[in-house]
């Protein structure tokens, strides 16, 4: 399970046995990836390229790279317009958490 931290995702294995490490824990303090929950057909659970989309993050490529997890980050644009500066925000933290409602045994909020 990946854990985002707004959300946060848990490590791919447990403690070695023997003289080897514990896995790392590895986390991505800006990840851009809620730019894309309001893309039809777009999902976070499907693999996805740069070169295709201009997506960074996916659950595949982060299960892969060995990461942990990470914090999504909610963009909003500048304006004189602070109402509509928060209604872009409260739309994005929205995707967010519909995203993780969505994909419960990949990911979590994680609150502590």
């Amino acid at each position: 399970m990946i854990v985002l931290a707004l959300v946060a995702c848990a490590p791919t294995a447990g403690p070695q046995s023997g003289d080897a490490p514990a896995p790392l824990l590895t986390l991505d303090t800006h990840l851009d990836t809620p730019a894309h929950f309001d893309r039809a057909g777009w999902s976070i659970m499907d693999r996805h390229t740069f070169a295709n989309d201009l997506s960074h993050v996916d659950v595949p490529r982060m299960i892969e790279g060995g990461l942990s997890g990470g914090f999504f980050v909610i963009y909003t644009p500048q304006s004189d317009d602070q109402a509509a500066m928060l209604a872009h925000a409260r739309r994005r933290l929205a995707a967010i958490h519909r995203v993780v409602a969505a994909n419960p045994q990949a990911m979590e909020i994680a609150r502590t």
